[in-house]
């Protein structure tokens, strides 16, 4: 009968130290997330990086733009980094997600950290502190645009070294379209990176490639159509970092508008309806040019009368992007970003006789992705005053200038598709430099 219940009791023992060892190996297993093995990517990171002189590493950067037949745009951004220092900490673990609630849901996925063996502070469910959302400090007194928010999402159980994901979407209702640039690499290495669009069957998408980006796989499906651009392996953005990576850096760019003509008239109607003036206003604009003389000193006082009266909210207006508020509300409220700003002042000008053209500015020596029209990587708006010479209005800075800050950047008037004062060689934005450095005493040059 003893030996009966001892052996029992190893059977028992086994057992359980057969169960331990399989909850063991589970918990050492990072697994599949959203359809990426994540124990491959780490695999291929130790294999490919020097983890010792990184900050850190992406075992994965992801983005999902999606558009449906109702015209709902959900983006989804996937991420799984490891990090190495306090620099890495600074770049990945406490991210600032703008989203505006009128138009847009935000729905966090997955936020957690993976050390020890185990993911912090659960493999499925998110921490309720991790979670926070604020209102951005420059919009605490504009109460049109208070809507926003800059949620934080915060990881628990960051010590150094270890990886962490996150995974939210962003969906936004009533979409005109989607256009976007992406810079494949990243600021660190990246294991891999994706990109993925998807439009309705029978809406294609327009898309180029640059330096280097791959030609993207297509999936045709009854409902929808798949380009996705993948790469392996991508080294940090080359340095010094500059504003317009996709000039030399592998980068897509997609769109879904038919063509600059389609964009620009749905944009412009839009900015056009909202640039109309009431008679307040008319009065407004009578009484600042009551002892302005000139053209240019007409045009300078709408220009201050604007700067005086509504406060420039710095804030990007591109989440207004087609939805700008009217000039008669910015004037009433007395605040307005650049968008706002630019319709109040348009309407002015063209009240007080001028023409003027709403202009997007990008950065960088060139227009990358001519062909394809899109606002994304446009981010700066002005206003061009025509005349001789002609004016040039920044609505974000309040400035009254000439031509000459466009001088070498890609623009895009919505009167036309190039501009010919800044399409032509006789504006150089190319300085070279010869430094010849020889052998000084002691070791100096």
């Amino acid at each position: 009968m003893r030996s009966l219940k001892i052996i029992m009791l190893v059977v028992v023992i086994a057992s359980f130290a057969s169960s331990g060892f399989t909850l063991a190996a589970e918990e050492e297993s990072m697994g599949v997330s959203r359809g990426q093995d994540l124990d491959a990517l780490w695999a291929k990171v130790q294999e490919t990086c020097d983890l010792d002189v990184e900050d850190a590493v992406l075992l994965l950067e992801s983005r999902e733009v999606s558009l449906d037949e109702k015209g709902s745009l959900a983006t989804t951004v996937h991420r799984v980094v490891w990090i190495g220092t306090s620099v890495g900490i600074r770049g990945y673990a406490d991210l600032r997600i703008p989203w505006n609630t009128a138009t847009s849901t935000l729905d966090v996925e997955i936020l957690r950290t993976w050390r020890e063996g185990r993911w912090w502070p659960d493999p499925v469910r998110i921490s309720e502190t991790a979670v926070v959302p604020t209102l951005p400090h420059a919009l605490d007194h504009a109460d049109d645009y208070t809507i926003m928010r800059e949620t934080m999402l915060l990881h628990d159980g960051v010590e150094l070294p270890c990886i962490m994901e996150t995974a939210y979407t962003i969906t936004t209702s009533d979409a005109p379209g989607t256009d976007g640039l992406m810079v494949m690499p990243q600021r660190d290495p990246a294991a891999l990176t994706v990109l993925k669009v998807t439009v309705p069957a029978g809406r294609d998408a327009g898309y180029e490639m640059m330096n280097g980006a791959p030609d993207p796989v297509i999936e045709e499906r009854p409902e929808s159509i798949s380009y996705t651009w993948t790469m392996y392996d991508l080294p940090g953005l080359a340095l010094p970092l500059t504003g317009a990576a996709a000039a030399h850096e592998p980068a897509v760019v997609w769109s879904t508008w038919s063509d600059w003509a389609g964009l620009r008239d749905h944009w412009l109607a839009i900015f056009d309806e909202a640039a109309v003036p009431d008679a307040a206003l008319a009065d407004s604009v009578d009484v600042w040019l009551e002892d302005a003389s000139t053209r240019w000193s007409r045009i300078g006082a709408i220009a201050e009368g604007v700067n005086r009266d509504v406060r420039s909210i710095r804030y990007p207006e591109r989440f207004w992007q087609y939805e700008p508020r009217p000039a008669t509300r910015t004037w009433a409220t007395g605040y307005g970003h650049a968008l706002d700003r630019a319709v109040l002042a348009a309407a002015l000008l063209r009240e007080a006789g001028y023409e003027v053209t709403p202009i997007f500015v990008g950065t960088g020596p060139v227009f990358v992705g001519e062909g394809t029209p899109r606002l994304a990587d446009l981010g700066h708006l002005y206003l061009s005053i025509k005349g001789d010479p002609a004016g040039l209005y920044d609505p974000a800075a309040g400035t009254l200038t000439g031509q000459a800050p466009l001088i070498g950047l890609p623009i895009w008037r919505t009167d036309q598709y190039v501009d010919p004062f800044l399409g032509n060689s006789q504006w150089p934005n190319r300085l070279e430099v010869t430094l010849t450095l020889e052998p000084g005493e002691e070791g100096t040059w």
